[in-house]
């Protein structure tokens, strides 16, 4: 096996706990909203090719439902406004690991949610157990809409790649989606974790003898 280097976080999922608002406030089913955050034209709002407001025609062509400028941005505040803070047992166990490895993040975030994050640090909205931003050197943190690629291709592990020019059979990628993970070993990414529990997580890091 060979030996992990890079350290591969997921922030929506893993980090943070994913947001389950936007099929509500739409109203529309969780299943409907899912195919159409899977299109690839709603794909670019992520990649921070479109703004959210552009993003009903591409919703409208897909579900069939009224969905107009005023409810996306309706979508947009409630997110904001309650959006769940971060894990702080996740926190705490990047604070574990030690420094002979690189951490890095990788996230699908779009630029409102960003933008939102650092805010949420920057003026104390977490408490220190939740922030997690200064965990990370800002150049080794990759979002979605910077690099203008999702986890759902290998060009958004490539720009991992161009940053840490180190080989990813040296990498641990930890994500809460499986089609995510599959890519990333496609790509050639060494070492996967599936993030099901922040307990789970901490026994298959000490396996991988990342932690002690």
């Amino acid at each position: 096996m060979d030996e992990i280097r890079v350290i591969l976080w997921d922030i929506g999922g893993v980090i943070q706990p994913d947001d389950r608002l936007p099929p509500k406030i739409l109203g529309i089913s969780p299943e409907k909203y899912a195919r159409l955050v899977d299109k690839e034209e709603y794909q670019l709002y992520f990649k921070g090719l479109r703004s959210i407001e552009e993003m009903p025609p591409f919703a409208l062509r897909y579900l069939g439902s009224e969905i107009t400028p005023a409810n996306i941005r309706q979508v947009k505040a409630a997110i904001l406004a309650t959006w769940e803070p971060p894990r702080p047992d996740v926190v705490a166990l990047i604070k574990k690991i030690p420094d002979r490895f690189r951490k890095m993040v990788l996230s699908t975030v779009p630029y409102d949610m960003e933008i939102f994050a650092r805010e949420a640090h920057e003026k104390g909205l977490y408490p220190p157990e939740q922030q997690y931003l200064q965990l990370f050197r800002d150049g080794d943190m990759l979002f979605s809409n910077r690099i203008h690629a999702t986890k759902k291709e290998k060009a958004a592990f490539a720009a991992v790649y161009d940053v840490c020019r180190i080989d990813p059979k040296y990498w641990l990628f930890i994500d809460d989606r499986q089609p995510n993970l599959s890519v990333a070993k496609e790509f050639g990414v060494g070492h996967v974790l599936l993030y099901t529990t922040t307990a789970k997580l901490e026994k298959e890091l000490t396996m991988l003898g990342v932690l002690a």
